[in-house]
């Protein structure tokens, strides 16, 4: 004899599992984004100590700083983004393209990116998270994420860099925090724009803001677009010249 079990009772409790809870996440979350979450209404970027930030960037941060003193970059700024999060700007004598390293929350990020005299900015990233900004004219970003090989990410930004027509942009040297906090600042206006940020209050993201910042980092779309931005990334150096993939 098997013990009695009401069926009913046991749809109602799958029910909450499969539908609830997917709601709450999918749902809840972005709103809990949208009230606690805060971003800079403007960016500053203070220059700091560039011996500071090779200490307190961690062992991964100095074998990223390793791997572009061999391809050619040197440390020519150092800036804090909040409390624990650190900035390092790198230049190289025959390149006019620049690269950042961010650690933020404890993960180190590397950014090529290629300033051009129009305003415009091309950039190869191994961010391990999709884009979460809208598209903007002033902008294009490429993703290869978890990239630890930055010889191999650097080649790969020189091939979809040699697509641009565009007249490359040689920031001068000194004022590389200032032209990253000029064109972030930028951005922040553009968000606005979008309605993504509040205009009356930019460090809180609006209701569209918080669902559109929040979703893409969430199973399965996480997943989905990073393999997509990837694919992307593989098609562009293709066309400029890169191995095939």
């Amino acid at each position: 004899m098997d013990i009695p079990v009401n069926p009913t009772a046991l749809l109602v409790v799958l029910g909450t599992v499969f539908v609830g809870v997917p709601l709450l996440v999918y749902g809840g979350l972005p709103l809990l984004i949208k009230f606690t979450y805060r971003q800079p209404a403007r960016y500053r970027l203070p220059p700091e100590p560039m011996d500071r930030l090779l200490v307190e960037g961690g062992p991964v941060f100095r074998a990223l700083d390793d791997q572009l003193k061999l391809l050619g970059f040197r440390l020519v700024a150092a800036s804090s983004l909040g409390v624990e999060n650190r900035l390092g700007v790198y230049r190289s004598s025959i390149d006019t393209c620049f690269v950042t390293l961010a650690v933020i929350s404890g993960t180190v990020t590397v950014d090529f990116t290629q300033p051009y005299a129009d305003g415009f900015n091309l950039s190869l990233t191994n961010a391990p998270f999709p884009s979460v900004f809208p598209t903007w004219e002033r902008k294009t970003v490429y993703r290869l994420p978890g990239e630890s090989d930055l010889g191999r990410l650097y080649q790969v930004f020189k091939a979809i860099r040699s697509r641009e027509k565009r007249t490359p942009k040689a920031i001068t040297p000194g004022f590389e925090l200032t032209d990253i906090e000029a064109f972030c600042n930028d951005e922040v206006q553009h968000l606005i724009r979008r309605g993504f940020l509040s205009a009356r209050n930019p460090e809180r993201l609006t209701l569209k803001g918080a669902y559109a910042m929040t979703l893409p980092l969430l199973p399965p779309f996480k997943g989905l677009l990073l393999s997509a931005e990837k694919a992307r990334t593989m098609r562009a150096e293709w066309s400029g010249g890169g191995r095939p993939f």
